[in-house]
């Protein structure tokens, strides 16, 4: 699969859940993360969209965290937030939808 269907695969995904969840994209690195953030056909969720990567502020970092898991965001991080940060859900509407949603855009080693 090339790189524009790989990305088009995780727009059908984003496309599938809608808004009453919010959904969490995780990427291997800020590069792929960017890009596909750039990518043409993933635009106009650009309202929608947070971005999370290392070279935030620990104080951006919280709110981006405490942000991801309203309805109706997609937020885009990287892999170094998949383990060990607590995602808390609080809106009850979002927990009776099935709560966050993970996509996980590469294989892990781990």
């Amino acid at each position: 699969m090339n790189e524009n269907n790989h990305y088009d695969k995780i727009i059908e995904r984003i496309e599938s859940i809608g808004h009453k969840r919010p959904i969490i994209v995780f990427f291997k690195n800020a590069n792929t993360l960017y890009e596909f953030n750039n990518y043409k056909g993933y635009s106009h969720y650009n309202s929608r969209t947070l971005i999370l990567t290392e070279e935030h502020e620990p104080s951006f970092r919280q709110r981006v965290i405490f942000m991801s898991t309203q309805a109706n965001k997609i937020t885009l991080m990287t892999k170094s937030f998949g383990r060990g940060t607590d995602f808390q859900v609080y809106d009850p509407n979002v927990n009776n939808n099935g709560g966050a949603h993970i996509i996980q855009t590469f294989l892990s080693l781990e």
